[in-house]
């Protein structure tokens, strides 16, 4: 259910096979991902910090809980800017408060920990890659990328690592990336933005629109 988006039937399942195992992790995580997915985060942490308290191996809870901090869901963090999609654009003249910087540091905590316990999980490098951005090492999150995109290209990860191309003044590599995020889908807006500011600073100004 939780694979097919089902969100709401996957609570409800899960909610009964935990009334029936109490410690069954797999369905607190599961429940858990399905609470991320609609953006209950409270809910989420709880169900998921139960897993991992059940099944300390469990690297899909430490992944999911670690995306929950990095949402960083609160009203300081919100009136400011939208945590679940980095952009250097949206960045400019940004300062991280303590409490974000506090968040971020719990959600890279996690998320080491998740790739520890099963080094082939991806979505925990994507979320890491995240993370990393937003504290600013873009070294290490282009490190994280690189791993993701060779098992599974995807428009999401080409978007953020041509962003860490553009602030590294990595011009040609980034629009690149951005052909690729365009083909993926064409009316992505940031894409072209990025694509064009990428251009004026290669002086292209013909192609900059």
């Amino acid at each position: 259910l939780y694979e097919q988006k089902l969100y709401s039937d996957a609570i409800k399942e899960c909610s009964k096979a935990i009334e029936l195992d109490s410690y069954n992790d797999k369905a607190y995580t599961v429940r858990g991902m399905s609470y991320y997915s609609t953006e209950q985060i409270e809910k989420a942490v709880e169900d998921l910090t139960t897993a991992i308290q059940l099944n300390p191996t469990n690297s899909v809870a430490y992944c999911f809980r670690g995306m929950c901090f990095s949402i960083c869901k609160t009203a300081e963090a919100n009136s400011v800017i939208a945590f679940d999609k980095p952009s250097s654009f949206g960045l400019k003249g940004f300062k991280l408060t303590n409490e974000v910087k506090h968040n971020l540091l719990q959600s890279l905590d996690d998320e080491n920990t998740a790739i520890q316990l099963d080094n082939e999980n991806l979505q925990a490098y994507l979320a890491r890659a995240e993370t990393l951005f937003w504290l600013e090492n873009y070294e290490n999150s282009l490190i994280d990328l690189n791993k993701v995109i060779k098992e599974c290209p995807d428009e999401g990860v080409f978007e953020l690592r041509a962003e860490i191309y553009y602030l590294f003044k990595n011009y040609d590599s980034c629009i690149q990336d951005i052909n690729k995020v365009i083909k993926f889908n064409p009316n992505n807006c940031v894409a072209f933005d990025v694509r064009g500011r990428a251009y004026y600073m290669k002086k292209e100004y013909d192609r900059f629109n």
